[in-house]
């Protein structure tokens, strides 16, 4: 909670907010605009490796993240594809830059990256886990998630024990995404009074 300033002074809950937050739900409060995931991924780091703990995070998840594109690129095309994608990866000015910053860019890329390889090796269940951790860190594009727990849950060929197998993969993989979607929703709901509500604006501003 902070002084409120003089009478008069338009938007002043807004200039007094610093970059990352914006107002609460609650006068002269302010509250993250960002998700949970990576600062709680910052919290365990903290518990592991102390106060130094937040800054090797995004690194380490960047290196995991050059990892998962050869695995990924390995099991669609071959050692050469996932070695050539992986060096690109690595080699790239944008995600060179983002290495440096604690922020959700590289560790959304990590989450993503790892739940398309869970997806392709048809583990429907860790797929979902692997999307939700991404879903946490970057709500925005949850939609992604669609395309990755169909391609985990697909059927080599339909009939009545396919489908029944099918059923149970498609329930397994929503018991993997449904926790970090519902602490998603609460988390807004409780900062910004409605689960579509982000720090960035309602759902239908963002994909306006």
């Amino acid at each position: 909670m902070f002084q409120p300033p003089p009478h008069g002074w338009p938007f002043s809950e807004w200039t007094l907010s610093p970059l990352g937050y914006r107002p609460g739900l609650e006068p002269h409060t302010i509250v993250p605009t960002y998700s949970p995931g990576l600062p709680l991924l910052m919290a365990a780091a903290i518990a592991v490796l102390g106060s130094s703990g937040p800054f090797v995070v995004v690194p380490l998840l960047g290196g995991l993240g050059v990892l998962l594109t050869f695995l990924v690129g390995t099991r669609l095309f071959g050692r050469g594809v996932g070695f050539v994608a992986s060096v690109w990866l690595a080699a790239s000015p944008a995600f060179l830059f983002q290495l440096m910053w604690p922020m959700s860019d590289v560790p959304a890329l990590t989450g993503w990256t790892l739940a398309l390889l869970f997806a392709l090796l048809e583990r429907p269940f860790t797929t979902g886990l692997a999307a939700g951790c991404a879903v946490l860190i970057r709500p925005n594009l949850a939609p992604l998630a669609v395309p990755l727990l169909l391609l985990s849950i697909r059927p080599v060929e339909w009939d009545r024990r396919s489908l029944v197998a099918w059923s149970r993969r498609a329930v397994a993989a929503g018991a993997g995404l449904l926790p970090a979607v519902l602490a998603v929703a609460l988390f807004y709901d409780h900062l910004f009074g409605s689960p579509l509500r982000s720090g960035y604006g309602s759902a239908s501003s963002i994909y306006d």
